[in-house]
């Protein structure tokens, strides 16, 4: 409490210089406080749910079995970063640790959200900012690849176990189903009913579209 008071007198010396930013910062502040003190502060505490035990071994773990928590308070939309991909060395040794965990754990995740009735409703999107190379290097590892990155959606108010898009025989280009970005973004939207030509403004006052008007629903229209 006492560092939020600090806050708001720093905050309060830029509204009295008219800084337009400071009002839209001190929304976003009182929503994070709301959840870190608020009635969604309980999601946080995992040690008490019933699955705890079989998540605890892994960060991974306990910061999906969060998420879970979290969208049963409500939550719309949660982000769960999970690093260590950039393995431009010795990638066979580090994907047998790290692959291992996220297979792992996922699937946990995936059977969790089935059993609280939240498969249908929640959009699970698994996906990295962008691929690696298709051919190993000096190192024993692969490099950057923008060309194609692989994908992971699961959500029960989809058909699953299907395989969206075609690659090139050596994963090198798409050869059927081309995605990109936005595609995604509307993807997630229209999961969350956004509706397609809904406007935002930005800071500076400009109006902004919340999605490309040929941006296509990977799991309908594809």
């Amino acid at each position: 409490q006492a560092r939020l008071k600090t806050l708001e007198i720093i905050d309060k010396s830029f509204d009295d210089r008219g800084v337009g930013l400071a009002k839209e910062w001190n929304d976003l502040r009182a929503q994070a406080v709301k959840v870190l003190f608020g009635e969604a502060a309980k999601a946080f505490k995992i040690e008490q749910d019933k699955e705890y035990d079989n998540f605890k071994e892994q960060a991974l773990g306990k910061d999906l079995l969060t998420s879970v928590r979290l969208i049963e308070a409500g939550s719309k939309f949660v982000t769960v970063s999970f690093g260590g991909w950039d393995m431009h060395n010795n990638i066979f040794n580090s994907l047998t640790q790290r692959q291992t965990v996220l297979d792992q754990y996922l699937s946990k995740l995936i059977d969790l959200l089935e059993q609280r009735g939240l498969s249908e409703k929640t959009m699970l999107v698994v996906t990295s900012e962008f691929g690696r190379t298709p051919k190993v290097n000096s190192n024993g590892g692969r490099d950057h690849w923008s060309n194609l990155a692989p994908l992971l959606i699961s959500s029960k108010s989809h058909t699953m176990g299907r395989v969206v898009g075609k690659s090139s025989v050596n994963a090198e280009t798409v050869d059927e189903g081309e995605c990109f970005p936005e595609d995604l973004r509307w993807t997630m939207f229209d999961h969350l009913g956004i509706d397609r030509h809904m406007k935002w403004t930005s800071t500076d006052g400009r109006p902004m579209t919340m999605v490309k008007e040929d941006a296509k629903n990977i799991l309908t229209e594809l």
